[in-house]
């Protein structure tokens, strides 16, 4: 095998508290995930280090779950990698099913031109000890945001290979694209579609949306300079894509969380109004995207960043966030419904900025 391969093979998992995880001991916690099941039960993930404070290969992900809406936690487990493999970009998505998805990407050093989109499953998310089958790569690239489930059942993946990122190892020009990928079983094995060139090379993590006429809608960020947010459009499946444009709304070059709720209301979480990364809002829209008349400001505090949840059955939305990285270095969890964001203000049972960790400080998990 040669050395770059090694990111080929599945990391390892710890059930289990070890000091070398320790929260007290973590100088960075970044790039959250959080999916509320069928039961209540909060699961949120998230990328942490005790060595450096910022990406490297001795990230690793913590997962824990709480069944008393956000207030304590247990561990789920950690996941982390031997060898020279970079663990980012983990993600919790829960299935039309109820089925709870764990998506993260490994790369052999900070990028080796390929990536690889890895997954395991929890059946009964909500079960006294949750499971999680054995994990497997399902495709290349680097997945930011969850699979959109059509209107037909078919899943789309938006993994993509950044151009902005050279390396000697494993280079595919042909797939240098924000692309997306095709899933018609459920994650059990994946098409790949295509996608677009990027006019700017820069963290082109993507995302997609299905219209109520059928066309894709794929966004992806780009750099502050250029709005933030770009968009291109595929009326054909997306085996074509249209010259990518800037979108609706704008953004200081971060990752930005599109879904749906229960009535078809098209939901983004991004920053709104902003001078840097803060003012992290929820945005509706009713027209598919063209115009965002109702606003809710989640959290008007500088570097905060990353959201990414589920809008559950009863239409109640758990989204995570993270702020300040490598500073008070928390994750947070927001919950808000529909009609929150319509009326511009929390109602009962919402919230935002509750803590699920803080690096740094004891006690935590």
């Amino acid at each position: 095998m040669r050395p770059e391969d090694v990111s080929l093979l599945p990391p390892r998992f710890c059930t289990e508290k070890e000091p070398r995880f320790s929260p007290e001991g973590r100088l960075w916690q970044s790039a959250p995930s959080a999916a509320r099941t069928r039961g209540g039960r909060i699961f949120c993930v998230y990328s942490a280090d005790n060595s450096f404070s910022d990406e490297t290969t001795k990230n690793y992900n913590v997962c824990v779950y709480s069944d008393d809406g956000g207030e304590s936690y247990s561990l789920a487990f950690y996941t982390y990698h031997a060898e020279n493999v970079r663990i980012s970009e983990a993600l919790l998505f829960l299935s039309p099913e109820g089925v709870l998805y764990h998506f993260w990407t490994q790369s052999y050093g900070y990028f080796d031109g390929r990536g690889g989109l890895f997954c395991r499953t929890c059946t009964d998310p909500d079960a006294p000890v949750p499971l999680f089958d054995a994990p497997r790569r399902i495709c290349d690239g680097f997945m930011a945001d969850n699979p959109t489930v059509l209107k037909s059942g078919e899943w789309i993946f938006p993994a993509s290979i950044w151009t902005h990122l050279p390396s000697d190892y494993h280079p595919f020009p042909s797939r240098e694209l924000v692309s997306v990928w095709s899933s018609k079983d459920k994650g059990k094995t994946l098409t790949y579609l295509g996608g677009v060139k990027p006019p700017i090379p820069e963290f082109n993590e993507n995302t997609l949306y299905e219209t109520k006429d059928g066309e894709w809608v794929m966004l992806y960020r780009t750099t502050s300079a250029a709005g933030g947010i770009q968009v291109t459009r595929s009326s054909d499946g997306g085996k074509s894509w249209s010259d990518p444009t800037d979108f609706t709304l704008k953004g200081p070059s971060a990752r930005f969380m599109v879904t749906r709720f229960p009535s078809g209301a098209l939901l983004v979480v991004n920053h709104h109004e902003f001078t840097k990364r803060n003012n992290l809002t929820a945005l509706l829209s009713y027209d598919d995207g063209k115009t965002f008349p109702y606003t809710l400001l989640l959290d008007e505090r500088d570097q905060v960043s990353y959201p990414s949840g589920n809008v559950g059955e009863d239409g109640r939305v758990t989204i995570a966030y993270d702020r300040e990285r490598t500073g008070a270095r928390e994750i947070l969890l927001a919950s808000f419904t529909e009609e929150d964001v319509r009326r511009g203000s929390l109602g009962e049972g919402s919230f935002t900025k509750k803590i699920v960790s803080v690096g740094g400080k004891k006690g935590g998990i």
